[in-house]
């Protein structure tokens, strides 16, 4: 029994490192979590439906790439923003690292959408997608895709995965 908690102890210290070597190898994909004070008053925008299937569209077709470990081609897919604070390389690496830690991903399930005109100081039109994914290793899983419309595309920003976990009580 000690095995199995040192075991899962270890997935997921690695999920977690993962997660944190991806936060600060990909400085374009910094999204704020919780919107600033001022945001705070104001409701979100979620979004017309078409614009939300666009960016269902454009988030799948980047999981589908995730999925089967073609991360070069998820990077295919990147914006110009993207591309000028990482190389593929590393995105490559930090997105394998991560991938791997959690396992294949099962069922997935959006939880929401939202829109905005401003990332990081950066005007445009960008669109953010959360998606709640089973994972091998990562039950209760979360992606969040960041995406920048550019050339009446949505282009890849960023990627996030995070996830809770539950310890087994004594």
């Amino acid at each position: 029994m000690e095995e199995t908690v040192r075991n899962r102890f270890a997935r997921i210290a690695l999920a977690t490192l993962a997660a944190a070597m991806l936060a600060a190898t990909l400085p374009a994909c910094k999204v704020q979590v919780g919107p600033s004070q001022k945001k705070q008053a104001e409701a979100v925008n979620i979004g017309t439906e078409a614009e939300q299937r666009e960016l269902l569209r454009a988030a799948e077709a980047v999981a589908k790439d995730l999925d089967a470990g073609r991360y070069a081609a998820a990077w295919a897919k990147s914006s110009p923003t993207l591309s000028k604070q990482t190389n593929q390389e590393q995105f490559t690496k930090i997105i394998s690292r991560m991938r791997g830690a959690v396992g294949a991903p099962g069922k997935r399930k959006v939880k929401g959408f939202g829109f905005e005109s401003e990332l990081d100081g950066l005007a445009g039109r960008f669109g953010t997608i959360a998606i709640g994914t089973e994972f091998a290793r990562l039950k209760t899983g979360e992606e969040k895709f960041v995406f920048e419309h550019v050339d009446g595309k949505w282009k890849l920003v960023g990627y996030f995965l995070s996830g809770k976990v539950k310890f087994p009580a004594d």
